[in-house]
């Protein structure tokens, strides 16, 4: 049942990742931007993502080698059971989860597979993973985005938002969560020194977060004492530092950052 809920997987997905593209990219066809292939393992799972002209074609792997048993069965009354289940590598015989399940009528197994066991299996394959709580998108072009990011303060950012494409939408709300938790936790202390020193070699010397109608803004001084909202900033400090903030501080549970054309903005340093 497991194997027939993957293999149901592929086309649900295929058309939420195609969708989420195109409206995150402003595409038609998925091919005039993305050729070529993408596989993400992390054993035993794997999956594979291709363009195909409109749509974004996905398959998933090595569910075969995933085994749900069933360690022990007590019955509580008539009808009703309490399962010890398992689910484990078949190849390696390590275990993944283990956990106490009731069973009360047919429909309780179906559950058992599709609510609990598969989104688990999925954890291991993060980006795509139903784990990752928090992805953080930092995209190219950030100073008209933070400018607009100011401009919807005045109406509440969530109204401005509405006027704002799904990309630039994303980042404000990355922007604003790192901003928020900079501000609350600063760097970690093991991060402290390598940070500073990042940060005279863009020519800063302190960072302000500012809370302005309830959402941050960053400030920055630099070795003159002149201080700069962010976005004013020249585009290498700009780009890096963003990044920078993501990088430094952290929260608990697994976190994706994506970064847009990472090759041309993050500096050595970051």
């Amino acid at each position: 049942m497991l194997y027939v809920y993957f293999r149901k997987l592929d086309p649900a997905i295929k058309e939420n990742l195609t969708s989420r593209f195109k409206e995150f990219f402003n595409v038609r066809e998925i091919a005039d931007l993305f050729r070529g292939h993408i596989i993400v393992k992390n054993s035993p799972l794997s999956y594979f993502i291709k363009a195909e002209k409109s749509k974004l074609a996905v398959k998933f792997s090595g569910y075969e080698e995933l085994e749900v048993y069933v360690k022990n069965i007590e019955q509580e009354r008539l009808e009703t059971f309490l399962l010890d289940v398992g689910l484990r590598c078949e190849k390696s015989g390590e275990e993944l989860r283990s956990f106490p399940y009731r069973v009360e009528d047919p429909a309780d197994i179906h559950s058992l597979v599709g609510v609990h066991l598969l989104p688990y299996a999925l954890l291991y394959l993060y980006p795509l993973s139903f784990g990752v709580s928090k992805p953080f998108l930092l995209t190219d072009s950030r100073a008209g985005i933070l400018r607009l990011a100011r401009t919807a303060v005045a109406t509440t950012l969530e109204y401005g938002r509405l006027l704002v494409p799904a990309r630039e939408s994303a980042f404000l709300a990355a922007y604003n969560r790192l901003a928020v938790r900079f501000r609350e936790k600063g760097p970690l202390k093991e991060l402290e020194k390598p940070f500073k020193k990042f940060l005279a070699e863009i020519g800063l010397k302190n960072i302000e977060v500012r809370l302005i109608g309830g959402y941050p803004e960053i400030y920055v001084e630099d070795i003159w004492g002149k201080k700069l909202p962010l976005e004013e900033c020249p585009g290498g400090v700009r780009e890096s530092l963003s990044a920078a903030l993501a990088l430094v501080t952290e929260d608990k549970g697994l976190e994706a950052l994506f970064i847009e054309e990472i090759e041309s903005h993050i500096h050595p340093r970051a």
